[in-house]
């Protein structure tokens, strides 16, 4: 599984942390996937090959577990919890945003689950999911 936190990439810090992906079979030269729900052009994560053959990633604002486009390869990408600075509690904030009624018209994009896909092992801990499900 390829680990990933959210906003990756986001100050360029990939191009000094290209991933070796050799483990991996068919991996593909790149992809990338976009959030589905009402726009189709809001990045999740890219994805693609450098010179030296290995992978550099990008992620926006999404969190979570899926398979790399075109492959049986799963990342998962944690939420920026935490700093040197601070710690961010992202289960109060969804809380209070799903107990605030001005907020309804604006949650249908928050997450999804895709039941058509196989599913991807993770370690309890890794469980981000539940929580907002049981909420």
């Amino acid at each position: 599984m390829i680990f990933l936190s959210e906003q990756y990439g986001y100050k360029k810090e990939h191009k000094n942390n290209p991933l070796d992906l050799s483990k991996y079979k068919d991996v593909p030269d790149s992809g990338k996937k976009l959030f589905s729900k009402k726009r189709d052009d809001g990045l999740c994560y890219k994805f693609w090959k450098d010179d030296d053959k290995k992978y550099l990633f990008e992620t926006s604002f999404y969190v979570g577990v899926d398979w790399l486009p075109d492959s049986k390869i799963p990342i998962y990408i944690e939420p920026k919890t935490s700093n040197e600075r601070s710690e961010v509690n992202y289960l109060k904030i969804i809380s209070e945003v799903f107990n605030d009624p001005k907020n309804a018209n604006h949650l249908d994009e928050l997450f999804e689950i895709d039941f058509s896909k196989e599913p991807i092992g993770i370690t309890q801990s890794q469980d981000l999911l539940t929580p907002l499900i049981l909420h």
